[in-house]
């Protein structure tokens, strides 16, 4: 199976990319989950989301890790906030 790494976070989404890739069997990995500084679709601001603050303050854990729950568990991101309820 072939892999494409891509940027990627909440707020950049890819998801046209992840649907081709999807259906070409390709396995997407993401990087910068945590936003990125330069780029011009890049921001360090998903680190300020209120609603990534509010799940990390109810797990007790930061947002960085919320962050990287939702893209090591391949979590569809459309549905990341119901999936986190569980993390532990």
């Amino acid at each position: 199976m072939d892999e494409n790494k891509v940027e990627m976070s909440p707020i950049w989404q890819q998801r046209k990319l992840r649907e081709l890739c999807r259906s070409n069997d390709i396995v997407v990995t993401a990087y910068s989950v945590l936003g990125s500084r330069g780029a011009f679709w890049g921001t360090p601001k998903i680190m300020e989301s209120d609603v990534l603050k509010e799940i990390a303050e109810a797990k007790e854990k930061t947002v960085a890790q919320v962050l990287s729950k939702v893209f090591l568990n391949d979590i569809k991101l459309e549905k990341y906030k119901k999936q986190l309820v569980t993390f532990i």
